[in-house]
């Protein structure tokens, strides 16, 4: 796939970088091979921080009215796929907590 059709499925989804990387592997014939492993990701730093926007955005809170923040990452690879997701919970100081997934 593309760099561009990655970008255009990330459109208004944060930046996404992309890049290739050789691996070099011997073939059963002793040949080596080259091929391009291409990957994609986003920065966590940044995508937290939208999140965060998001979640205090929608409830008219600020930053003066978190209490805490707990963030807790986890990944699989399944069917084929590293699937990698992020889970943000804000603590109100009025008591009420956000969840985001």
């Amino acid at each position: 796939v593309s760099a561009n059709k990655f970008t255009e499925l990330g459109k208004d989804a944060g930046l996404i970088f992309y890049k290739e990387w050789p691996y070099e592997t011997v073939d059963d014939e002793g040949r080596k091979r080259t091929e391009k492993i291409k990957y994609w990701w986003k920065d966590p730093v940044s995508e937290v921080t939208s999140t965060l926007t998001r979640m205090l955005q929608a409830t008219g809170k600020g930053p003066e009215d978190i209490e805490y923040i707990h963030i807790c990452h986890g990944a699989d690879h399944g069917k084929m796929k590293f699937r990698f997701t992020t889970k943000v919970i804000v603590k109100m100081k009025d008591g009420g907590p956000l969840v985001e997934r």
